[in-house]
């Protein structure tokens, strides 16, 4: 008899420990999301950032506005980067999870990458120093024509 009491016990206490987990609302991991798209909008102050994509499953583009928290990894061109060095209309990969506010759907950024294209500056042409002239030889800048000095010899 005491046996089964022991068994009824513990049946109940599983029972209200399910009831109790079931009570509470779980929420679904965040999936991970990779956006391929060009830069609409940027809000540096904010915090947010807005790309232009074409979804894999669909066929026509899409806007996804998102949050960049403090510790999202920016890169641009591979270099350590601030929102604030994007450009509107740059192409990026953002990295993240979508995280649902009813029927919208935000995007939280974890890493965000842009690809520049690198403009390639020539190095300045160094002028030429004008030559110095041998002492007692120097030539006239307004004329273009030499002169001579001479110098006394001490004897």
């Amino acid at each position: 008899m005491h046996a089964v009491a022991i068994r009824i016990g513990v049946i109940m206490l599983i029972g209200i420990a399910g009831l109790l987990s079931g009570c509470s609302k779980q929420e679904d991991a965040p999936t991970a999301h990779r956006i391929e798209g060009i830069v609409q909008s940027i809000d540096a102050t904010a915090s947010t950032i807005s790309v232009r994509f074409t979804p894999p499953k669909g066929n026509r583009e899409v806007s996804r506005s998102g949050t960049v928290l403090p510790g999202t990894e920016i890169q641009i061109n591979g270099v350590v980067s601030s929102l604030a060095d994007l450009h509107i209309g740059e192409r990026v990969i953002v990295t993240g999870y979508v995280k649902s506010h009813g029927d919208e759907q935000e995007l939280i950024a974890r890493r965000i990458e842009a690809t520049r294209a690198q403009t390639i500056r020539k190095a300045p042409v160094a002028k030429p120093e004008p030559k110095a002239s041998s002492e007692g030889d120097a030539q006239n800048s307004s004329t273009g024509q030499s002169t001579a000095t001479t110098t006394p010899d001490p004897q």
